[in-house]
């Protein structure tokens, strides 16, 4: 199975949404309250993401309490996570999540059955910063660049075009010490 880009937008503080790139569909997840939430599926027609459906949940059905917990556990735990939420198994590869702060772009390995977080770098939208984390060691490594030049919009096309590039070149850049100018531990 290949390894896919799931990008997940948090709209709002109660709201996501989250996709597969290059399909599409979307499922977008809404708070209602009293311990439920709503999920829209959504088609794009004619460039407009319409509801086809939508299925109420309960929260405590999946272990969780809220959407921000949804979404940690999305982020965190990708492939188990949208089995559970779409009941479709895929493997993820690649992460980019989108915030109104910036995004993130994360990569996943495999553990056992599971896939995981393995390390993320953090570029945000206003600020000239890079931030970088990575996950699979005892102690997880964080790092931060400031007075990094980059264009935020290029920056964030290419990651959804082409994550795997991207994660080549800010490594080679930031996690292996390349662009020292700025860092912070």
């Amino acid at each position: 199975m290949a390894e896919r880009l799931l990008i997940i937008e948090h709209t709002e503080p109660y709201e996501l949404r989250f996709y597969l790139k290059g399909e599409p569909v979307s499922y977008y997840i809404r708070n209602q309250g009293q311990g439920v939430f709503d999920i829209f599926i959504e088609e794009d027609i004619k460039e407009e993401r319409k509801a086809v459906d939508v299925i109420r949940k309960v929260y405590k059905d999946f272990d969780v309490e809220n959407v921000s917990n949804l979404y940690f556990n999305l982020r965190t735990e990708p492939s188990r996570y949208f089995k559970i939420l779409t009941g479709r198994k895929v493997e993820i590869g690649y992460i980019v999540i989108i915030d109104k702060y910036g995004f993130d772009l994360c990569t996943t390995y495999k553990y056992g059955d599971e896939v995981r977080l393995s390390r993320c770098f953090g570029i945000y939208k206003n600020e000239k910063k890079i931030t970088y984390n990575l996950y699979t060691v005892p102690v997880p490594v964080y790092e931060n660049y400031t007075d990094v030049d980059y264009d935020y919009n290029e920056l964030l096309e290419r990651a959804i075009e082409s994550p795997e590039n991207i994660v080549d070149e800010l490594t080679v850049k930031y996690a292996y010490g390349e662009n020292v100018k700025g860092r912070q531990k």
